[in-house]
């Protein structure tokens, strides 16, 4: 069994855009969205994952995928696997199981829990929801809000923070360069932990200095080896390799990345969609667009694509503002994957 992994959904900037965070704001957000607060990794980790006990049935936590509005967690034991996704109460109308802050569906009608693991869950996650709270995000923000604008990224050294923070405000104003080089002395601090790594190397990101981000999340995977964050970092990696045009090391990347985690990802698209929702993060809507279409794994939704190529299509779409795109590509998604959770969740949370 592969190591317990957290995932969130990220990519990158290029070197010609405008400031990401500037771009997130300038999308129309008229609506707003439970999203899942920064930071609460931890709290679903532990829920999910009491080793070295198992959970009912002798089922094990393989991995979790951290989204905006929704969690899905991967179980195997000695028989099958099974997917339970976590998500807002009110955005899920026949679940399997309801608490007071959550709601657990099936995303997967071949890999559904069975009835005393979702009690379990149930359990686990009422007993400790009080200290979890949703935050209400405007829509498609939910979608398209810079990790370097978000509080995302944990910097403890209030000096190391102070120096991210005036390389944020410059990236705001538009002064790329003194943006990267603020990010460049806050990475290269001793006193720089794994968060500010990741924060500085957002920020190069999006000042379109992608190849010293490389540089930089090598060092940050280096040191989370075999945490909950080393997935994630590796697909920040994927993305500054996405951002500075290197599709080949992309490919292999994701690749492997997919074949070590194959519940998680059982397609290399998956890991690409993955990647190129930092795109929309970070507000670069058009050039997400532009790298989904890269062979040799494009991201495109057509038939016989996986369902999250066609999760991905409609959250490009959300963060385009554009809602008869929007339309059309839940329809698609839906005529392929009928009832999918995460779609009709994006869908729900337009209409409030």
């Amino acid at each position: 069994m592969q190591p317990m992994r957290v995932v969130a959904f990220l990519l990158v900037a290029s070197a010609s855009a405008l400031p990401c965070r500037a771009l997130a704001q300038a999308a129309p957000a008229p609506e707003s969205a439970a999203v899942i607060p920064a930071g609460a990794s931890g709290y679903f980790s532990e829920v999910m994952n009491p080793a070295p006990r198992t959970l009912a049935g002798g089922w094990h936590l393989e991995g979790i995928r951290m989204g905006w509005t929704s969690v899905v967690a991967t179980f195997t034991n000695a028989r099958r696997t099974a997917i339970v996704e976590v998500v807002h109460p009110d955005v899920a109308d026949k679940p399997l199981a309801r608490t007071g802050k959550f709601a657990l569906v099936a995303p997967d009608r071949f890999a559904a829990p069975p009835p005393a693991l979702v009690k379990t869950l149930a359990e686990r996650l009422k007993s400790g929801e009080s200290g979890f709270a949703w935050v209400q995000q405007s829509w498609p923000d939910a979608v398209s809000v810079t990790p370097a604008s978000r509080p995302g990224y944990e910097v403890a050294n209030p000096e190391v923070a102070a120096r991210l923070k005036a390389a944020r405000d410059a990236l705001d104003a538009g002064r790329k360069e003194q943006a990267a080089q603020a990010a460049r002395e806050a990475a290269a601090s001793p006193l720089a932990d794994v968060g500010a790594l990741r924060s500085a190397a957002s920020i190069l990101r999006c000042a379109g200095s992608a190849p010293e981000a490389v540089v930089i999340l090598e060092r940050a995977m280096a040191r989370a080896a075999g945490t909950p964050d080393g997935l994630r970092i590796r697909l920040e990696r994927i993305a500054a390799l996405e951002a500075f045009g290197d599709h080949e090391s992309v490919s292999r990347s994701s690749r492997e990345i997919a074949a070590q985690l194959p519940r998680l990802y059982p397609d290399p698209r998956c890991v690409r969609a993955d990647v190129l929702s930092i795109l929309l993060q970070e507000g670069r809507v058009a050039e997400a667009g532009r790298a989904a279409g890269f062979e040799p794994d494009p991201v495109v939704a057509a038939p016989g694509a996986p369902r999250c190529v066609f999760q991905y299509a409609v959250r490009a779409a959300a963060a385009k503002g554009d809602e008869a795109l929007l339309q059309a590509r839940a329809q698609e998604a839906l005529k392929a994957f009928p009832d999918d959770p995460v779609v009709t969740a994006l869908l729900q949370a337009r209409r409030k």
